[in-house]
């Protein structure tokens, strides 16, 4: 829940505070031990390849949205895989 009052705000600018709860603050983890696990491996396959190419910035992006919002249309599986493929795609023949 956002709550802009005046007492928030700070020489013009407003904050927006959020209520946290128990279910908000558990998803939160939890997007940020597989956001951290995935570009861990991500980041040790980097290392350990001769081609170097897995670690990308794109991937923090991603990891965000499918940890952070899963119910988003972006972060639906198809939309994430064919986003990464064609953009490879695009940065391997162009």
């Amino acid at each position: 829940m956002f709550v802009v009052t005046p007492k928030n705000s700070f020489k013009g600018f407003k904050f927006l505070m959020i209520k946290i709860t128990k279910p908000l603050l558990q998803k939160a983890i939890i997007a940020g031990f597989f956001s951290t696990l995935t570009i861990g491996v991500l980041t040790l396959l980097t290392y350990k390849s001769t081609l170097g190419y897995f670690l990308a910035g794109s991937f923090g992006s991603s990891m965000v949205l499918l940890f952070g919002f899963p119910e988003s249309p972006f972060a639906q599986p198809k939309n994430v895989f064919f986003g990464h493929l064609l953009t490879a795609a695009l940065g391997y023949f162009l």
